[in-house]
């Protein structure tokens, strides 16, 4: 016997079987369209689909949409641009003119270590070297008083809860949707 083998979800054709010339383990049969010799000729070396009534065709078929599966792949791809926001940088004035920092794991501890120390700092010319890069994009270590580290760090934070907002907006947005195209349409913004 000979089977055309199909993917359920595209509905492509991906396997074609002849049991006849080879002793094979059939997937499940609820994915084999059953060919006669002719049918297996005509159709074993070309691109195939199935169509709703089970039957090859030559043409890509209209493939029924799960809303439920599009919500969840668009809530990962928000959450995937969400945590690369957080740790993609921001930007702070803290040194009058603007500035990129980094913000990174690693990075926003640092910040963070800076923070709590200048909150204590000892005397009024505290100061401390931090990575940012400037207008002409160079970057460097550059220090920082008391008053601009915990502008940075505002700043930070500012960024953060601001990815974290969109993210939740978009979600709630998703989740609320009833056509795919309201899916589609909630996306991370770009720069």
């Amino acid at each position: 016997m000979r089977y055309a083998y199909f993917d359920p979800i595209t509905r492509e054709v991906i396997g074609w079987f002849d049991t006849e010339a080879l002793d094979c383990i059939l997937p499940d049969a609820d994915l084999l369209i059953p060919l006669t010799r002719d049918a297996w000729e005509a159709n074993a070396h070309e691109p195939r689909w199935v169509d709703e009534n089970h039957l090859l065709s030559s043409a890509l078929p209209v493939v029924p949409v799960n809303l439920d599966q599009i919500k969840a792949n668009k809530l990962v791809e928000i959450s995937s641009a969400c945590a690369a926001a957080i740790v993609g940088g921001f930007i702070s004035s803290a040194l009058g003119e603007p500035h990129t920092y980094p913000s990174q794991a690693t990075d926003q501890s640092n910040l963070m270590a800076a923070v709590l120390s200048s909150l204590s700092a000892p005397a009024k010319n505290w100061e401390t070297p931090v990575w940012c890069v400037d207008a002409k994009d160079e970057g460097a270590y550059r220090l920082h008083t008391a008053a601009q580290v915990q502008a940075v760090g505002n700043d930070s934070l500012t960024a953060r809860n601001a990815a974290l907002t969109r993210k939740a907006v978009l979600e709630d947005r998703i989740r609320q949707a009833v056509i795919v195209e309201q899916v589609q349409s909630s996306s991370w913004p770009t720069k």
